[in-house]
């Protein structure tokens, strides 16, 4: 696999797994445990946080995705490059 695309299949793993609603959950409720209302506050505003972050690091990821796709894509133009390459050796014989 392309080494790039290694690192940023890794970078969405990880961010997804940061990211379960089971974790999410968890560090709510322990936020919510501490008596203190402003801890709880700025727990909670940690998380918000954390998850914007991780919602732009999953954006640029796509991009990164996305570039890596589009330069694999093959254009029309190759396309009929292609095509008139295989309509010429169709139509020679073999044996010229």
């Amino acid at each position: 696999m392309d080494p790039q695309l290694e690192t940023l299949t890794r970078q969405l793993a990880n961010t997804a797994a940061r990211n379960t609603a089971v974790s999410i959950i968890d560090r709510i409720t322990v936020a919510k445990r501490t008596k203190k209302e402003n801890e709880t506050i700025a727990e909670l505003e940690e998380i918000v946080n954390d998850l914007l972050s991780d919602k732009n690091n999953l954006f640029l990821i796509a991009q990164a995705y996305e570039q890596r796709l589009m330069a694999h894509r093959t254009s029309a133009s190759d396309i009929e490059y292609i095509s008139d390459g295989l309509a010429l050796f169709a139509i020679t014989p073999f044996w010229r």
